[in-house]
């Protein structure tokens, strides 16, 4: 999910590059991301489908990135977690 929460509307085939999982099993994961209504297949004109999160698909990688976040953090100590955010602040506009 994370590939397509970076970018929406990827064709398996876009899917298999990027995430290097095998067609057979990268197909079988979209189908059963699809039937939990965390992904939407929608064919396009060329008739090949294409693959977006779902309002819930968005909201469950939402939370996994703050769920990984914290427990990143969490292996920081008050001191280190502080250096940090001065050197990201120094990064990121």
């Amino acid at each position: 999910m994370g590939t397509l929460f970076q970018a929406d509307q990827k064709s398996l085939k876009e899917l298999e590059a990027n995430t290097g999982i095998e067609f057979e099993k990268l197909k079988e994961s979209l189908e059963t991301l699809e039937k939990k209504h965390y992904i939407i297949k929608e064919k396009e004109e060329d008739g090949f489908p294409r693959y977006s999160l779902s309002g819930k698909g968005r909201h469950h990688a939402e939370e996994s990135i703050k769920d990984g976040n914290r427990e990143l953090l969490s292996r920081l100590n008050e001191e280190e977690r502080e250096q940090l955010e001065l050197l990201l602040r120094k990064l990121l506009p």
